[in-house]
């Protein structure tokens, strides 16, 4: 009889010992989940079309265009930019292009903003962070 009951406790103790190896291993592979799950999560690079708002002062949003076509505008106004972009704002009879580019750093941008450009037709050049603005209406500069 006591053979048998000691039987019976090592198998329960054994039975007992898989079933909480067995939980463990699907906690594990629970939390690996999530925390894949979470880094696959990340935020994108933000767009440099959310960098135009819909409105500047009386100017309304018309159309953005993509860096090939400003027609080497970019590398000109934007030097070593790895990203920019375009927008048309009317008023009315009055039209303002304003021109965004990405770069990989502050100092980056801070550098091509001072690279001015002599007898440009976007003489205001301004940074926010790792974009440079160009634009001709100083309305802009205030405003975006």
């Amino acid at each position: 009889m006591k053979l048998l009951l000691a039987i019976a406790t090592l198998a329960f103790a054994l039975s007992f010992c898989n079933l909480s190896e067995r939980l463990a291993n699907k906690a594990n592979q629970n939390s690996n989940n999530k925390n894949s799950t979470t880094a696959s999560a990340t935020p994108a690079k933000t767009s440099l079309k959310d960098s135009f708002p819909q409105e500047v002062g009386d100017f309304k949003l018309e159309k953005t265009y993509d860096r090939s076509e400003l027609k080497g505008d970019d590398d000109t106004y934007l030097p070593g930019a790895t990203d920019a972009l375009g927008a048309v704002y009317k008023s009315g009879n009055k039209k303002e292009q304003v021109m965004v580019g990405q770069y990989p750093s502050e100092a980056d941008a801070e550098k091509a903003r001072d690279k001015r450009v002599r007898g440009a037709s976007y003489p205001l050049r301004w940074t926010k962070g790792s974009l440079l603005f160009v634009a001709r209406n100083q309305i802009f500069k205030d405003e975006l």
